[in-house]
This record gives structure tokens, sequence and C-alpha cells, in this order.
């Protein structure tokens, strides 16, 4: 009977020890970190203190404080810390990286995630950087800053494709402009919007970023979100960000249950867009959002649709 009274208070004194969030302040056992890491279909990772022997030769300005390296079968990175604004790390690199003899492989799809309505991460800003070598495949690069410091990952994955990266380029380029309506589309004008941070909840702040549909001469997104604001600061959250991105305000409609601006911007000679953004309250403390670009210049085609999810 005793035995049977013990056992549950002995688990009980257990358990929190079990569950407790002890965080590594310092080093990092390396075989934790490798079953972290995990085997891949071409052996075990190789984690290293300097940068490893296969990572392509680069000349990185000594702003950036190499950290370590990891090899990993497809493909090696390094990792740098760096004082660095976002801006001055990704023109240094740029540099570099054509210095090196590659070429920036960027195009709208792979940019578009920063348009639109965003959420404000805490680590924010994460930029994402791609280039190609004819010899020595894709180079990205990732800038992930933090209140404590900023970090920079150089990812190179060797070429798959016998073609050169201006022939991949092009070809995805005219893909992209087939299905799109134009070699850019529309997805380069999106002002971004970035949803207001609110005081976090269990469920999060936001209860879903919606798609993107549209044609050749129109595009529209679309978001959810959960924010203790009224409508007109949270109208006013928005448009803020849109002036300074360029728009200039044409209308604003505001009521106790929708909110509806109009902003104008001529990019390039020749595009003429039209910018609407509607906010909807759908409950005490919910609202739809929606953004839709329209281009009434003369660099326009008709008749394609495209939809797209986020």
């Amino acid at each position: 009977m005793i035995r049977k009274i013990l056992l549950p208070i002995i688990v009980t004194a257990l358990a929190p020890s079990a569950f407790a969030d002890t965080e590594f302040e310092d080093s990092v056992p390396l075989d934790l970190v490798k079953a972290l890491v995990g085997n891949t279909p071409y052996g075990e990772s190789r984690i290293f203190s300097d940068l490893a022997s296969s990572f392509p030769r680069l000349d990185i300005p000594n702003d950036l404080e190499l950290m370590g390296s990891i090899e990993r079968g497809f493909g090696v990175a390094a990792v740098y810390r760096t004082e660095l604004s976002v801006n001055r790390t990704e023109a240094v690199l740029h540099d570099a990286f054509l210095q090196a003899e590659y070429i920036e492989f960027e195009l709208p799809s792979l940019a578009s995630s920063e348009n639109g309505f965003v959420s404000a991460l805490v680590n924010a800003p994460f930029r994402y950087k791609r280039y190609c070598h004819d010899s020595f495949g894709f180079l990205t690069s990732t800038f992930n800053s933090s209140a404590q410091n900023a970090v920079v990952t150089l990812s190179s994955t060797p070429p798959n494709d016998n073609r050169s990266c201006a022939d991949q380029l092009a070809e995805q380029q005219q893909q992209l402009g087939r299905r799109v309506g134009g070699p850019a589309g529309l997805q380069q004008y999106l002002p971004r919007m970035e949803l207001p941070v609110t005081e976090v909840r269990r469920s999060g702040p936001y209860f879903g970023l919606g798609g993107m549909s549209g044609s050749s001469n129109s595009i529209e997104v679309k978001a959810n979100v959960n924010v203790d604001l009224n409508i007109d600061a949270l109208f006013d959250h928005f448009a803020g960000q849109i002036v300074t991105q360029g728009w200039v305000l044409d209308t604003r409609n505001m009521g106790t249950s929708s909110a509806i601006g109009n902003w104008t911007r001529s990019p390039e000679p020749g595009t003429d867009l039209i910018g609407t953004l509607t906010i909807l309250k759908t409950g005490d403390e919910s609202f739809e959002l929606k953004f839709q670009l329209t281009s009434t210049g003369a660099n326009n085609n008709s008749g394609q649709q495209f939809f797209r999810g986020i």
C-alpha cells in the first residue's frame, strides 16, 4: 500500500525537471548538433570550426566574421556574424559574388513573398538572395537579424543542369512572363504591408494570410488578422507604410465596419498603378484585409489569368 502511494509522489516530483526549458548558454555538444541536423542520403553531415574546403573561393569582406561551416553532401554552407546593416551586407556580398563571376538569379516569384501582407516576425528582417555560377552552381545568402546579432548564411549547391546560368534564368523568366502576363508581373509593384504587432495570444495574432489571384493587369492579395485596434487605427497602420513606398493617396472612405483607400503610383514610363486597400470588420477584434493592384498604363497584356496560394 505504501509503495502504491509513494510511486505517484516520486513521479510527480520528477516530472517538472523532465520538461524544463533549459537552454544551452555556451557550447552545444557536437553529438547533439549532428543528431539534430540529421544524416543525409549522402552520409553524415560534417561540421567545421573554419571554412570547409568544398566551399567556393570567395573574397568575403572582413566585416563578416566566420562562425563555422557545414558540409551536407548535397551542398555546403558557411555562417557569418556581422554588425553591418542588411542593405550594406547585401551590397558587399553582391560585389564579392560578381567578382567571383556569379550572376544574380532573381525571379519575381522569389521576391513576391516580401510584398503584399507580411507577418511582422520577431526576428525580422529575414532577407534572401540567390546567385548562379556556370561551374559552381547556385549560391544563396540569407540575412537574419535579431536584437542580439545579425547572422549571414551562405549556402552553395553544385550545378544539376548542363545549361548556363543565363540560359536557365532566361527560360524561367519566359515561363513567368507567359503565366503572369509580363516579364516581371505585377507582384513586384505590390507594396509591403506588415501586419501590426500586438500582444501575443495563445492562438497567435494572425489567423491566416490569404492567397494571390489576378490577371495580366490586376492582382489581389488577402489576409485575415486578429488585433486589438479600431478600424481607423488599423487603416492608418497600413496607409503609413504604403505612402512611404512611393504611393500617393487619392481617396479614403472610413466607416465603423469598413474602410477603403485608393492610392496611385507610376513607377516607370507607361506603367500607371492604382492600389485599393479594403478593410472589413468581421468580429470584435477580427478583420478581413484585401489589397487590389490594377495597372492602367500602356504596358498591359490582356486575357491571361493566374491564381497562386501563399
